[in-house]
């Protein structure tokens, strides 16, 4: 199974996200993340299932990083319009990670001890 619990939330990058570490041979990656109330969210990449001893042409999803916040429960996940930054809400945190390379960037949480985020979104067009 993807997680040890429920999954709370799922979530496609809007864009292929293009890898240029190796500048000879640019990688164009799609993603998807999952949540769980099991404290994990994973990020899954799409690959060919020659990648991974699968028949050619078969498209497979599969996980590239599971990653946590303090233990606490990941309610929910968004991706940014241009699919650069990925929001995770765990509990009151809303947290920035960076989809390639898994890297926190920023952490933000409500002052109000009582309030939990149930769902995170980028802005789109305008409101971004």
């Amino acid at each position: 199974p993807p997680h040890q619990n429920t999954v709370t939330d799922l979530c496609f990058c809007p864009k292929p996200i293009c890898n240029t570490e190796n500048e000879s041979e640019p990688n164009v990656t799609e993603f998807a993340v999952t949540t769980s109330s099991d404290g994990k969210f994973k990020v899954w990449i799409c690959v060919d299932g020659s990648v991974v001893g699968r028949r050619s042409g078969r498209v497979l999803w599969t996980c590239q990083f599971e990653g946590y916040y303090h233990n606490l429960s990941c309610c929910g996940c968004g991706f940014s319009e241009d699919g650069s930054l990925l929001a995770l809400n765990f509990e009151k945190y809303i947290t920035i990670w960076d989809p390639l390379t898994c890297e926190l960037k920023e952490t933000f949480n409500s002052p109000l001890s009582d309030d939990v985020f149930k769902h995170v979104t980028f802005g789109h067009c305008d409101s971004s």
